[in-house]
């Protein structure tokens, strides 16, 4: 009975929290269960889509983040005051996912175990339905009134809570008026306009009167607008202040409209600063007269003249300043001016400067009106300096046509302002024409270049304005050839350094012209020879290596065809022989390659320990042969493999052992191989091969490492070899980025020492 018990007890526990958990899921108010500090553990369908949250987001928050901060001490649990009963009950706002707010009353109840449930009914605070009722119709239509208005409206509490924002609010906000009702303008305001804003809000509430502001505000949308409003008091029947209403004008039109009358107003003030600055430090010297009396000169005028005063140079007339033949000239080219007939429109005048002297200028005129009367302006350009110019170029151009027409070259001036050529010497010693027979003119010069040069030739001239011109180029001779010509020009300037004309020479280049082309050719040829014999020495390799491999293969079958000890000496010259010619083949192949820069590298992984070892053994027969002794040393640091080639590191060891055994008849060679340093993954190797032999004369040691390069005849003839492997051991070497450096002395031997930069392999294996 007692086990039956039990299990009756069980089931009716179990659904009895099947029911409640069907009341809960389907409430329709939001429900949330909590601990005892408000951490919340579940949360019913309602509540998840009442905030917007996944269920996973409602459980890992406190109730306080769900209710908002301003409200929470409204809340007596959450504020830890106790409460009577078992339940509490309170207004807030709730805030959603997306940071709107919407106002619910709360009831927390507490249950066994210190837990709670919160309840929060949106129904009893909150009217969904907008439509007007009879109860509300006047609420709406002032609310939809204010809305219409083109105005920012807005009202809150003391604590600066919107309790209503009209649509031009929201929209300037650009922010549904959901998300603005129940938030502290602290959270919609910019900072430095809050800052300001809670300013005058504050007063508004303690001095119980409207307040008038003007400012400026950037929006989160970017928008700028200018505002005028008043923040106003509004007050209960007892005369508290309860809240603040705002009601502001968009005045940005307005100050745009300002802000343009103003730019306009200093744009022209401006305009007529930079025309008075302009006219005032005029390169010309402007100056207005009234009949013979002048009215206005300005500063570069009088400085011409010499005058700072204005008063003592506007005191004279303006025939008081020109000499008595530019008076004689003026009046009748004004009068000829003023009776329409045929005038320049400018003309030469000499002027008295305050000092004596006597300065002259291009004068300008032209009648203008000022308030209805005639009156006349001038120009004054003082030529003083480019006339004396112009008369001494006169002068050195003569000098220097005796000079150029002694030298057999042809002297030119070329104006820049007219485009005119001007041929100081006769054309016809260069290009067969006499001067009458050829224009002057730019475009003449332009048309006897050569289709080739033209553009070139053309556009090195205009960019030359300003540097001297060198030029090469050819031009066409009068009987149809083209002469090769060298052009050298200088430029001439004027006060304010712009160039005004060029003067130069041009010079009959064409003997060395075609020496020239006949030392590219010689070039080329020998190029040609460089490769055909780089062919010559590929080719002969192959057919001397041909039956070169057939003598060593039959050498070898003789000897194990029970050859007696003479024959096989024979055999053994033979076999010598033929693998000595071999290696003189391809030492002149790798030098050929080296020479031509055409040899190409590996560069792959390998032990330089294992090549040493392996070189060692290669020529140890030769030191044995001589009972010499072999010193080895490797530098314990280099526990890493190296990035290169390793044949070439091979045979860089290999020749320089066997030219140190050639070399050496007693005593000793020697091999060192060491780490000189380490940085960024590369190590400078130094590879030093040292010998007790014959030593070299300082003065030939330059000499070794030249092609075919021996220390002597006695030397060949003792020692052998072809001379060539130390030209082929430095070609390598100095691909490979290296350096060899050689210390000798005669009779007591000689030491080569390699340095290779090599990137290192970290991983050894």
């Amino acid at each position: 009975m007692t086990n039956g018990t039990d299990k009756n007890y069980k089931l009716n526990k179990n659904t009895a929290c099947g029911v409640y958990k069907t009341f809960f899921e389907r409430a329709m108010s939001a429900v949330f269960i909590t601990d005892g500090f408000f951490n919340v553990s579940e949360a019913n369908p309602a509540a998840e889509k009442l905030l917007g949250y996944a269920p996973e987001e409602l459980c890992s928050m406190k109730l306080n983040e769900i209710i908002h901060q301003q409200d929470a001490g409204l809340c007596a649990p959450l504020a830890g005051n106790s409460f009577a009963g078992e339940s509490s009950r309170c207004t807030a706002r709730l805030i959603k996912k997306d940071k709107t707010a919407v106002t619910a009353e709360i009831c927390f109840k507490k249950i066994p175990g210190g837990s709670f449930i919160v309840s929060a009914d949106v129904s009893k605070t909150n009217k969904t339905d907008d439509r007007p009722d009879k109860n509300n119709i006047i609420e709406y239509t002032m609310h939809a009134t204010l809305d219409a208005l083109p105005l920012w409206i807005a009202y809150g509490d003391i604590s600066g809570n919107y309790h209503f924002a009209n649509k031009y609010y929201s929209t300037t906000f650009n922010l549904p008026v959901e998300n603005i009702i129940g938030h502290n303008f602290k959270e919609i305001f910019p900072p430095a306009l809050y800052k300001k804003h809670k300013l005058l809000y504050d007063e508004c509430i303690k001095t119980c009167r409207s307040v008038i502001f003007e400012d400026e505000a950037v929006f989160e949308n970017g928008r700028i607008a200018h505002a005028y409003g008043l923040y106003t008091p509004l007050f209960t029947e007892d005369k508290k202040v309860y809240g603040v209403s705002v009601a502001s004008f968009d005045i940005t039109a307005k100050k745009k409209l300002e802000f343009q009358i103003q730019k306009a107003f200093e744009e022209i003030k401006e305009s007529e600063e930079k025309y008075r600055t302009l006219v005032e430090n005029s390169i010309c010297g402007i100056g207005i007269k009234d009949g013979d009396k002048i009215i206005y000169a300005n500063k570069t005028l009088m400085k011409m003249f010499g005058y700072d005063d204005y008063k003592e140079f506007s005191s004279k007339k303006t025939t008081d300043y020109q000499t008595p033949e530019s008076q004689k000239k003026v009046k009748e080219w004004m009068n000829k001016k003023l009776n329409a007939e045929e005038a320049p429109d400018k003309i030469e005048v000499d002027i008295i400067h305050k000092s004596g002297k006597i300065i002259t200028v291009i004068l300008n005129s032209a009648d203008i009106k000022i308030d209805g009367k005639t009156y006349t302006q001038s120009a004054f350009v003082d030529i003083t300096e480019r006339k004396k110019l112009k008369e001494a170029l006169k002068e050195w151009t003569l000098r220097y046509e005796y000079i150029v027409e002694a030298s057999g070259q042809i002297a030119y001036d070329y104006d820049l302002t007219s485009g005119d050529v001007s041929w100081g010497t006769t054309p016809e010693k260069l290009l067969g024409y006499k001067s009458k027979e050829i224009d002057s003119t730019i475009e003449t010069w332009a048309g006897l270049l050569h289709p080739q040069d033209r553009e070139k030739s053309v556009k090195k001239l205009n960019e030359a304005e300003g540097v001297m011109l060198d030029d090469e180029y050819r031009l066409r001779h009068k009987d149809g050839h083209y002469v090769w010509i060298r052009d050298r020009g200088i430029f001439l300037r004027d006060e304010s350094g712009r160039a005004l004309r060029q003067i130069g020479v041009l010079q009959d280049i064409s003997v060395l012209k075609n020496a020239e082309i006949e030392l590219i050719s010689a070039l080329q040829q020998a190029e040609a020879a460089s490769k055909a014999k780089s062919a010559f020495l590929a080719n002969i390799s192959h057919e001397i290596r041909t039956p070169m491999n057939g003598i060593i293969g039959f050498t070898n079958l003789l000897s194990s065809s029970g050859l007696n000890e003479r024959q096989k000496e024979f055999n053994s010259i033979i076999k010598a022989s033929c693998m000595h010619l071999m290696r003189l083949v391809d030492d002149l192949l790798d030098f050929s390659d080296i020479e031509a820069k055409k040899l190409k590298l590996e560069n792959v992984p390998f032990n330089m320990q294992y090549a040493l070892i392996s070189s060692i053994e290669i020529v140890s027969e030769y030191y044995k042969a001589k009972n010499l002794e072999l010193e080895k040393f490797v530098d314990e640091r280099i526990n890493y493999l190296v990035i290169g080639d390793q044949l070439r590191f091979k045979q860089i060891v290999i020749n320089l052992l066997t030219n140190a055994i050639k070399y050496t008849s007693k005593g000793k060679i020697g091999i060192k191989i060491m780490q000189a340093s380490l940085k960024e993954n590369v190590s400078n190797i130094i590879i030093e091969v040292y010998d007790t032999g014959i030593g070299i004369p300082r003065e030939k040691i330059g000499e070794i490492f030249e092609m075919f390069h021996q220390l002597g005849d006695s030397s060949t003839s003792r020692h052998g070899g072809s001379g060539i492997g130390l030209s082929i051991v430095k070609g390598l070497i100095e691909i490979m980025g290296g350096t060899i450096k050689v210390k000798s002395e005669p009779e007591k031997g000689s030491r080569f020492i390699v340095e290779l930069p090599l990137k290192i392999v970290h991983n050894k294996n």
